[in-house]
């Protein structure tokens, strides 16, 4: 979501609740999803690397690396990931999400240590390239895990749990990997963070089973048979498919903004490198909040609250980038921008995030059936494929007309994303009720 998206399935979709398991598997269920949480953050500590190394890269004379540069490095990395959510969806079927998640751990390590030895621009875009591809392994394969693990009357909630791991990898790494990078520079961090990779992927391999031992899928997808030329004949001719589709895409670009947002706060508002990385840390903060309640939020408040909830929360992110947009002419003092920068991002955070991960993956979950793993990686690779087509011209946007014109267009983008997952919502709505 990256970025990769984080489902918060809806019990009422689920099978009734089989007789609970002795209390032996209850804890080896809890020791995946444990290793779930860890083996995922760290993949997204991995995929935010080059967005906290990117002030250090762009003013390091001996790469050259201009803004626009930048932006295309970017774009080649979501391409990237793009290219591993189809790859990655289909082994998570054939392999399984142990192997899937661990082979994605070891490739994404592999790419932070070409990223530290990258000695020019194009080292450094296959680096990131390497590196977005194989974070795409990590959503598929949590997937097929949970939903071989979850019992239906927890799934709610595991999920709710689980998707935070990405937003804790994302504060964890800024924080951290922002401090090492201040202090030693780009390439050790990122040394550092392989180090931490490739153990965990060897753990993760070792003490992770691909279902619980009796070999009983707690969470039974429907369709279990479905071909797959069926699956995908039945997503394309949906409309459901193709409005949440659109949203997704509009949301997805708004999500990478992370990406830009430290080179805008130094650029713009005159922040230095270190307090811009901490600003920027108000956006994962306020996402992990949402995303913790909103599985909870979603089941209390039922479908037809939420069609009108969530639209009016993603225009309220839309509204966020306008006001940055404004931010600059203000005038404001460097540390009074810089609080008024964390409570715009703090508040974007909390508004988009419920948006992306949950109507998309509920949807996923309850419309994909036995393919809903594929179903949410298609989902999620068309917003990497928006996102790559708009951040390759992105930052020469900024370069020639400046980051207000941007940050505008990105809230009319928002504000478009906010009409499709409506229309999308109100139908979901009436067809459950």
């Amino acid at each position: 979501m990256p970025t990769s998206l984080a489902p918060s399935v809806s019990v009422s979709s689920l099978s009734a609740k089989p007789a609970e398991l002795p209390a032996s598997g209850s804890v080896s269920r809890w020791q995946v999803f444990a290793l779930l949480y860890l083996a995922y953050g760290v993949s997204m500590a991995l995929r935010t690397l080059p967005a906290i190394a990117s002030t250090e890269i762009c003013n390091d004379p001996r790469l050259g690396i201009s803004l626009g540069t930048w932006g295309r490095i970017i774009g080649t990395g979501t391409l990237g990931g793009l290219v591993g959510k189809f790859l990655w969806g289909w082994l998570a079927d054939v392999l399984g999400g142990r192997v899937t998640l661990t082979l994605g751990l070891l490739l994404a390590a592999a790419g932070a240590v070409g990223f530290s030895l990258a000695g020019d621009g194009l080292q450094i875009r296959a680096a990131v390239f390497v590196i977005m591809l194989a974070q795409a392994a990590g959503w598929p394969a949590m997937t097929k895990l949970v939903s071989a693990w979850a019992l239906p009357g927890q799934a709610g909630r595991i999920w709710g749990v689980l998707s935070t791991s990405s937003r804790v990898g994302v504060l964890a790494a800024t924080f951290g990997i922002g401090s090492l990078v201040s202090a030693y520079g780009w390439r050790l961090p990122a040394l550092a963070t392989a180090a931490v990779a490739v153990p965990l992927a060897v753990v993760y391999a070792l003490l992770i089973r691909s279902r619980p031992a009796d070999g009983a899928r707690l969470v039974e997808p429907q369709g279990s048979t479905e071909p797959l030329t069926l699956a995908l004949k039945r997503f394309v001719c949906s409309p459901r498919c193709w409005l949440i589709c659109g949203g997704l895409m509009g949301m997805a670009v708004l999500w990478d903004v992370l990406l830009l947002m430290p080179l805008f706060l130094k650029g713009s508002l005159g922040l230095s490198a270190s307090v811009a990385s901490r600003v920027a840390s108000a956006f994962p903060f306020g996402s992990l909040i949402s995303v913790l309640i909103g599985g909870w939020v979603f089941d209390l408040l039922g479908r037809r609250r939420m069609a009108l909830v969530l639209p009016a929360l993603l225009m309220t992110a839309a509204g966020c980038l306008a006001a940055f947009a404004a931010l600059p002419d203000l005038g404001l003092a460097t540390n009074t921008a810089a609080l008024v920068a964390s409570a715009l991002l703090f508040v974007f955070g909390v508004c988009l995030s419920p948006c992306y991960y949950i109507p998309a993956s509920v949807f996923s979950a309850e419309f994909g059936g036995s393919r809903a793993g594929l179903l949410v990686s298609l989902l999620d690779a068309a917003g990497f494929g928006a996102t790559a087509a708009f951040y390759w011209q992105a930052t020469r946007l900024a370069e020639t007309h400046g980051w207000s014109i941007l940050l505008l267009l990105l809230s009319g983008v928002g504000l478009v994303a906010a009409c499709l997952l409506g229309c999308f919502l109100r139908g979901e709505a009436a067809r459950a009720t």
